[in-house]
């Protein structure tokens, strides 16, 4: 996961990441019982979210972070998540994320 970044801009059909590896690193994210995945994961999807488009995040990627939330409410895991959400309100506007 520390690798996604760079393995994301190797691919050049967004589409693919989009459809084949979003779906499976949100599910890893949310059912993942260590901490540390889930904070890699979380780290990793702030250095990526911005491949998206906005019925990807508003749709996909939204819902994941709410689960992540109300499963996990570690300090670690809360100050990940509002990294990500952080960026994705920069890029979509505060009201999506609210």
């Amino acid at each position: 996961m520390k690798k996604m970044k760079g393995l994301c801009d190797q691919i050049e059909d967004k589409g693919y990441i989009k459809v084949q590896v979003l779906p499976r690193f949100l599910n890893c994210l949310v059912n993942s019982k260590s901490t540390k995945v889930r904070e890699t994961a979380l780290k990793s999807l702030s250095k990526i979210y911005n491949l998206f488009d906005r019925p990807t995040l508003v749709d996909t990627v939204l819902p994941t972070l709410t689960k992540i939330r109300r499963l996990d409410v570690t300090p670690v895991i809360v100050m990940n998540l509002a990294m990500v959400y952080d960026g994705v309100s920069k890029l979509l506007g505060h009201k999506v994320t609210c």
